[in-house]
């Protein structure tokens, strides 16, 4: 706290500077208007030279141990005035002589015993309506008591004071707010009695956090006619079993608003849990309560009974940090018209593993200070430097989240389900499952947390999930496992403004966003993005058109970006649209080499990026060209290496799949010789071959003249005629060397051969043809086959066609 503070002060000190109007006095103060700022400046001494109608002083953080002489006669306007945080050690008669007008008076976090200060020192101080006179100090004497002189300040009406024991403070007949908690200054009220608030009966807001309270009494808040908001969080030897005396005094007080009981259990204790039961709320069931908090209560089960007694005026319950292990009581909440009037509900962290370390209040704290921080303008100055205003309490954070979300707190004329804000995250997969049922009966809901649980798969199916919640505007999804969404999930959210990915393990954008119109903020940090895709840029650049005034702003830091000249585009659109990437200074990109810069460095050194990657796309390009032209070249060589091998499986798988073939075997053959040859040689196998071979050997033979079907194409002819004949004659002259279909035959039935493993072809060379005009195929086919010479004497004749028909008959 201490350092929360003294960052607000210093932030107190760097605001002025920043306007034109401010000036400094002795070099020491700044002032601006009727603002005077004179804190951290290591003064002793109350300045005298400063403006006489200023009407707020700022003496935070100096080095004064008493005030002497007086110093206020000149500063007679004086309406807020902090000594916070000095050494001064007493108050004597005198020290606040000419601050009638004094309204705000902080002297916190002094060395001043309550018995050094004098019964008359307030007096002068007749506007007086806020006082902090909480002290940095250890310990409570046994001797200390409250001064008796704020007895002197009739119009006070908020008072911040150590608590001291039991005793009763001094009648204060216009107080309203009472503030005695431990967060910063001294609190120490072991028993709270009937007697505790006798003389402060017009109290409004009590604070009693952190003040080591052990036990409250039966209707002690009983005297507490006004009372609106009470503050009993982090008294941790209270315990749940004391609900019933606190919450004893506040039956039928219809002005009570708002109750805190955060942190009521020693979590060094693990051998008892908490239950809510009846006797614990029934005092309240008539209130007209509006906010409630039982956080990190170790609380594992709520009786129904007790449910059914809640508050019906409820609007905010936050039951987070709790164990709900015995019932889904945050659907059973929500389906029943227990809260009918809720608008904020959090029960999020309910899983054993997240039993804190530090009251859930510090965070919120904190939130509300930043909150406090942005801020302007000369009263919110003058205020921030009030130590009690440095403390944001829990009631104020919640109020101001609902302000910045948009909640509407107004259900007074709607007693219908109007639950607009739910918190779920760190929560049990099972009530998780079971909250996903819930979902259409909540349709009014804008904002939905549902970080640190495990709903990466459950999230594919987006739309059946979450795409009925059509009001949704704040959608935290947040470090869930989720490797990927399915582009439509966000379709039905057209209202959604904010989007919170972050921690996951998404590596591509495949889920779409442009029926998100009113986004202004996604954040995609902590994840393995490397570059935001086309897709998704060209739908952040068209809803920002339509925003006209504000642009989407988008988290991308702690990703996997790389600096590589494939994500030009991404870095050229991120240089062209600066303003969409936030926290560009530490979001970083990572070259090939290892190396890193933030985008904002990248983006200074654009210009040297392109003119790289210019050069290396030329050279990836001519590259990639020559590849592809060897590639070609050699795919090209092998397909005119094999273009029969090609050519044979081609037709063959056409002949089985259109014409049904089927191979035949040795027996079944439709004729045992395909006859090829040249048309030169037509009348040499009608005359000669037909009548040897067919006739007088009575060998069947297939002679395309005679034999291929009409109709069917001369490719599907040969192929049939070679694989449904035993064997292939070639008539080789040149004439059929220089046949283009006689050169098809030969080839086919080589790769028949080839296929089968069948001696298929047999040659009778008619006429001396030189190898040097054979082609290579043929070559070859020669130096394997044994070919007979068609013999130029007709003595020969006879024994060469007694030899080709029982080569025809016999071989294989």
């Amino acid at each position: 706290m201490r350092y929360i503070t003294l960052f607000l002060c210093l932030a107190v000190v760097i605001w002025y500077p920043e306007n034109s109007l401010a000036q400094r006095v002795n070099g020491v103060c700044t002032v601006n208007g009727t603002v005077a700022d004179c804190s951290h400046s290591k003064l002793t001494n109350i300045p005298s030279s400063l403006p006489a109608n200023i009407t707020c002083l700022n003496m935070l953080g100096n080095s004064l141990s008493n005030i002497t002489g007086r110093p206020w006669q000149r500063y007679k306007h004086l309406k807020k005035l902090s000594l916070a945080r000095n050494r001064i050690t007493a108050l004597h008669k005198g020290n606040f002589d000419g601050l009638q007008k004094l309204e705000m008076l902080d002297l916190s976090l002094n060395l001043i015993r309550y018995t050094s200060i004098h019964k008359d020192v307030f007096k002068p101080l007749r506007s007086l309506v806020f006082l902090d006179i909480k002290q940095n100090l250890s310990g409570i004497s046994v001797s200390e008591y409250y001064p008796e002189g704020l007895k002197n300040l009739i119009h006070l009406k908020t008072l911040v004071i150590d608590g001291l024991g039991t005793q009763a403070l001094p009648h204060l007949p216009n107080l309203i707010e009472l503030y005695m908690s431990g967060e910063y200054g001294r609190c120490y009220i072991p028993h709270i009695n009937g007697n505790f608030f006798e003389n402060i009966t017009t109290v409004q807001n009590i604070f009693l956090s952190n003040c080591s309270i052990k036990k409250v009494d039966f209707n002690s808040f009983m005297a507490l006619h006004n009372i609106t908001s009470l503050d009993m969080s982090d008294n941790i030897n209270l315990g749940m079993e004391s609900l019933p005396n606190i919450t004893s005094g506040l039956a039928r007080k219809q002005r009570l608003k708002r109750l805190n009981l955060n942190d009521l259990y020693d979590h060094s204790q693990f051998d008892f849990c908490s239950s809510l039961n009846y006797d614990d709320v029934k005092y309240l069931s008539n209130s007209s309560i509006e906010m409630v908090t039982i956080e990190n209560n170790n609380i594992v089960r709520m009786d129904v009974k007790s449910v059914e007694h809640w508050p019906k005026s409820i609007k905010y319950i936050s039951i987070q940090h709790n164990m709900f292990l015995y019932g889904n009581y945050t659907p059973f909440l929500i389906l029943t018209d227990v809260l009918n009037r809720t608008v904020y509900l959090d029960a999020s962290r309910m899983a054993a593993a997240n039993r804190p370390i530090y009251s859930s209040e510090d965070a919120m704290k904190m939130v509300l200070l930043k909150s406090n921080m942005q801020q302007h303008g000369t009263e919110s100055v003058c205020r921030l430097m009030f130590t009690r205003y440095q403390v944001g309490d829990y009631f104020q954070f919640i109020e101001n989240r609902l302000k910045q979300n948009d909640i509407n707190t107004d259900t007074s004329k709607n007693l219908e389900p109007k639950l607009e804000y739910l918190d779920l995250s760190e929560n049990l997969p099972v009530l998780i499952e079971r909250i996903f049922e819930i979902f259409p009966h909540i349709p009014n809901l804008k904002v939905l947390n549902v970080s640190r649980n495990y709903l990466g798969y459950p999230l594919y199916d987006g739309p059946s999930i979450i795409g009925q919640l059509k009001h949704l505007r704040t959608l935290d999804l947040s470090d869930n496992k989720i490797i990927r969404l399915s582009p439509n999930i966000f379709n039905n959210l057209t209202k959604l403004e904010k989007l919170y990915l972050s921690h996951n393990k998404i590596s591509n954008i495949t889920f779409d966003l442009s029926h998100s119109k009113n986004l202004h903020y996604i954040d995609l940090g902590y994840n393995n993005l490397e570059s935001i895709n086309q897709a998704t840029r060209d739908t952040l650049d068209n809803i920002s058109k339509n925003h006209k005034l504000n642009h989407v702003h988008v988290n991308i830091a702690n990703n996997s970006l790389k600096c590589t000249c494939e994500n030009l585009l991404f870095y050229s659109w991120v240089k062209k649209n600066t303003t969409y990437i936030v926290n560009k200074d530490n979001t970083n990109c990572t070259f090939k080499n290892s190396t890193s810069v933030s985008l904002s460095t990248l983006i200074k050194n654009y210009d040297h990026f392109e003119r790289e990657c210019s050069n290396y796309l030329v050279i990836i390009l001519v590259t990639s060209i020559a590849f592809i032209f060897i590639i070609v070249i050699i795919t090209s060589a092998l397909m005119y290496r094999f273009r029969w091998n090609l050519r044979y499986m081609y037709y063959m798988t056409k002949l089985k799949l259109l014409a049904n073939y089927q191979r035949l075997n040795d027996t079944e053959y439709e004729k045992e010789v395909f006859v090829s040859y040249a048309d030169e040689d037509r009348r040499f196998v009608a005359e000669k071959v037909r009548l040897e071979l067919e006739e007088r050997g009575e060998i069947s033979l297939l002679i395309h003249d005679r034999d291929f079907r009409a109709g069917a194409f001369v490719q599907d002819n040969i192929l049939r005629a070679i694989s449904c004949t035993r064997r292939t004659l070639v008539i080789l002259t040149k004439q059929f060397l220089k046949s283009k279909w006689c050169m098809y035959e030969f080839n086919m039935a080589r790769m028949e051969a080839a296929d089968t493993g069948r001696n298929v072809l047999c040659f009778i060379l008619k006429e001396d043809i030189p190898t040097t005009e054979l082609p290579v195929e043929m070559i070859d086919a020669l130096k394997k086959i044994t070919y007979i010479e068609y013999p130029t004497a007709d003595d020969d004749l006879s024994q060469f066609w007694d030899r080709l028909r029982a080569t025809l008959k016999h071989e294989t």
